[in-house]
């Protein structure tokens, strides 16, 4: 079965519409009007229409036309699609739901889980944290900080024994915005929590380091702040900006920081990517960073090599050399509204989440990245994280209007059997946003069966 979208990208199935993959050898973004195929299936043929006079409109065939076919100003015959990746499998933990899930962190191992609330379209506002200690099959609301807070950001140590839960304050309504927070500090996986001596603020970030005697956090209108004693004491470093997220190596020398930039009419912009290399101690900023405009969230590799950094309403950029250049992801097909992303100690498997959009994954370090059809697409997505090999992935949803929307997924999907799970049905392909087209484009022609067999 071979569908195609109006502005839009040309989907296949080859398991009589089980599930479909986007073909990304055909153009995204195009105004398919018409597609047919062979008895068989081998051939296709689509048409786009061109109602503005442009040079758009083209018949395309899968497999291509002998490039000797080509008129002289025809576009080249698409590349061979990039070789199919394995998809992870999601499944929501039944008891999580209706919460609005913001932020999520795991250890190495991905057996303790710790996840946090933070309502902030009707009262009541904020929440509270729960941790779990069977891989997400069951979560337990911790009771040692008293009133709900609006939790933000969270890391926590790879034997996650020590926690970091930033909050962003008090949050006034949906036009008052917050207060400013603290951060809080658990050394008994996540049984307990207590208020650090980290000054009062908009935290937007923080990180910390495998053993847990170190952190950084970073604070919206604010400084990069660290602490060497798991959380004892903070000393500020790095100029004042509006710093957005930070990310360190699993010891901690080398660390990242990203900027909005500055508030205009016209939103954020000129933020920058900041480098360390000596623990936080001294910054510089990245020359061969994009000056993206709004940075969101950033996530590094174990040592530092592969960086990745998302720009809300932007792109998605990875490096590959410790921050000094990065390049920009053209697989997804178009800009998003980014939220968050997780990589795995090498830096070969990277998720990303799109708020109010899906989930995308890669498992070549970022070198491309495929829409996962196993999680629900116009979800707002918050948080996600992985453990250290990205074979455990977590992400929360955010239900912000008392429905029963949120949700903490994982892959793979807790069982079946776990305390009041309903049982997990296979996953149905996500459909194609209405107003947000799908990104990229799945392989027309011979390579069409064995990308799909290969996600079976």
């Amino acid at each position: 079965v071979a569908a195609a979208a109006w502005y839009g990208s040309i989907w296949y199935s080859s398991d009589s519409g089980a599930r479909f993959v986007e073909d990304k050898s055909a153009p995204n973004k195009t105004f398919w009007s018409s597609i047919s195929m062979d008895s068989t299936g081998t051939k296709l043929a689509a048409c786009v229409q061109s109602d503005e006079g442009a040079a758009d409109g083209s018949i395309w065939l899968s497999p291509p036309p002998p490039a000797s076919s080509l008129e002289p100003t025809a576009k080249p015959a698409a590349a061979p699609p990039t070789p199919a990746q394995q998809l992870p499998v999601f499944g929501p933990v039944a008891s999580t739901r209706g919460k609005s899930w913001k932020t999520i962190t795991s250890s190495a191992d991905g057996t303790t889980i710790v996840a946090a609330e933070n309502r902030e379209a009707v009262a009541p506002f904020g929440g509270n944290i729960w941790t779990s200690t069977d891989s997400g099959a069951s979560f337990t609301e911790d009771t040692s900080v008293g009133e709900p807070k609006s939790w933000r950001f969270s890391a926590m140590s790879a034997d996650g024994k020590k926690v970091a839960v930033a909050e962003v304050g008090n949050y006034a309504g949906y036009n008052q915005g917050y207060t400013g927070g603290g951060i809080f500090f658990s050394d008994d996986t996540g049984v307990t929590f207590r208020e650090t001596s980290a000054p009062i603020g908009y935290w937007h970030g923080v990180a910390m380091t495998s053993a847990g005697d170190s952190i950084a956090a970073v604070m919206k209108e604010g400084r990069i702040w660290r602490s060497t004693d798991a959380a004892a004491t903070w000393t500020a470093s790095g100029p004042k900006r509006n710093w957005a997220a930070i990310a360190m190596t699993s010891s901690g020398d080398k660390r990242a920081a990203a900027e909005m930039g500055n508030f205009s009419d016209n939103g954020y912009a000129g933020g920058s990517i900041w480098l360390s290399t000596d623990s936080g101690v001294t910054w510089s900023e990245s020359v061969g960073a994009p000056s993206e405009g709004w940075w969101w969230t950033l996530s590094m590799s174990s040592d530092g090599k592969h960086l990745a950094a998302l720009a809300e309403f932007g792109n998605l950029w990875m490096s590959s050399d410790s921050g000094a250049t990065f390049v920009v992801d053209t697989s997804i097909g178009e800009t998003q509204d980014w939220q968050a992303i997780s990589m795995s100690s090498d830096g070969t498997r990277v998720a990303a989440a799109v708020w109010y959009g899906s989930i995308y994954y890669s498992s070549n370090s970022g070198a491309s990245f495929m829409k996962d059809t196993s999680a629900p697409n116009k979800t707002v997505w918050s948080a996600i994280t992985m453990d250290l090999d990205g074979s455990k992935i977590a992400a929360t949803v955010q239900d912000d209007q008392g429905s029963t929307d949120g949700y903490i997924w994982l892959s793979p999907p807790p069982p079946a059997s776990s305390p009041t799970a309903k049982p997990v049905a296979p996953p149905t392909p996500a459909p194609t946003p209405s107003k947000k087209k799908s990104d990229g484009a799945v392989a027309v022609g011979p390579a069409v069966a064995a990308v799909v067999a290969a996600l079976a």
